[in-house]
């Protein structure tokens, strides 16, 4: 754990967006119930808030949404770099290859989570991203 100390002394808690400080705060949290050194009880229950509704399975964090009283794993994507890659995959790549934006808004948000996907999904299709 020591080293990723490095990195929360750099990092702010953002409170909508799925960063890589906001990724490793919750990640640690979930694995043994640590917090960046030097934050505030505001900002632990803030973390403790967030991580009700992550599951970690070995090293992959999931988003724990309900559908029809059915619990549905996302993987949480951390970072713009991996949501561009997803983007591709289900848009433009010849097995996810342009079927839509409404399609291909399902699939992503049916498999994947991050804060603010909708708003990127739309503006991406959109040409805006």
């Amino acid at each position: 754990m020591a080293r990723l100390y490095m990195i929360w002394e750099t990092c702010l808690l953002h409170e909508f967006i799925m960063d890589k400080c906001m990724y490793i705060e919750l990640l640690d949290y979930k694995r043994d119930g640590s917090y960046p050194p030097g934050i505030s009880k505001e900002q632990k229950y803030i973390i403790r808030r967030r991580s009700a509704r992550f599951i970690l399975d070995g090293d992959t964090m999931y988003y724990i949404s309900s559908k029809n009283e059915t619990e549905v794993r996302k993987k949480v994507v951390v970072g713009a770099e991996e949501a561009d890659q997803i983007f591709f995959d289900f848009h433009d790549s010849a097995h996810g290859g342009h079927c839509g934006t409404q399609k291909n808004k399902y699939s992503v948000t049916a498999r994947f989570y991050w804060p603010g996907m909708g708003v990127d999904l739309d503006k991406w299709v959109n040409g805006i991203i």
